[in-house]
């Protein structure tokens, strides 16, 4: 695989001598099994000399190296559910870069916040490994908002999106591109109207004390 090493060769003999051609992605040409970093389909030859009787022999071998694997990008399906971009013979899931025990799907069902990447396996053995991507779980941005004394409700919502706090907050509503579609600073409680609203998935962003939460309301 790519980025990888792979070990030539064979049997040691201590009467042997050994030389290796051509000397291109080896880190060594005077071993019986040298390490191997072919970046593409290489063909080596080995030419083996026996110290006491002078007798030679020569070997070949073709190295192949297989196509790199798209690297994946995790994504987030829904509030609980993480998924990989690319396909793949097997994967591997961690979060905050531990092994996520069990994790052996395309997707990947959570209830924590954490640093999540996938790690995916073709069948030929080669896989690659995601960035981190930063999942923050509904239920536990709701817990720290209570814990700061700021609530909002119902979620789904139908006319009006309740808030209960007696803090300066700000409100920003964003569709699923980004785009804002209505947005409302105040202090202490109040009543949004949001019945002009299409049904929809909508992003909610809320700055209070100075910090951004960001959670998923449906409409």
């Amino acid at each position: 695989c790519p980025e990888k090493a792979i070990t030539i060769g064979g049997m040691q003999n201590t009467s042997y001598v050994y030389k290796w051609e051509p000397s291109d992605f080896l880190n060594k040409t005077n071993v019986y099994n040298p390490e191997c970093f072919a970046e593409r389909d290489k063909a080596y030859e080995l030419l083996v000399r026996d110290e006491k009787t002078n007798c030679t022999r020569q070997y070949r071998t073709q190295v192949m190296v297989y196509n790199e694997p798209i690297k994946p990008v995790v994504t987030e399906l829904n509030d609980t559910t993480l998924t990989s971009s690319q396909g793949g013979d097997s994967f591997v899931w961690y979060k905050n870069e531990v092994l996520v025990s069990n994790s052996n799907n395309k997707k990947l069902v959570t209830k924590e916040s954490g640093r999540y990447q996938v790690r995916v396996f073709h069948k030929n053995g080669c896989s690659k490994i995601s960035e981190q991507f930063e999942f923050k779980f509904i239920d536990g941005i709701i817990d720290v908002l209570k814990q700061k004394g700021f609530e909002f409700y119902p979620n789904p919502v139908k006319d009006y999106l309740m808030v209960k706090t007696n803090k300066n907050w700000t409100l920003v509503l964003r569709d699923m591109n980004g785009r804002i579609v209505k947005d409302l600073s105040y202090t202490g409680n109040f009543k949004w109207e949001l019945s002009a609203l299409n049904k929809g998935l909508y992003l909610l962003t809320i700055e209070l004390d100075k910090e951004v939460y960001q959670v998923k309301i449906n409409k």
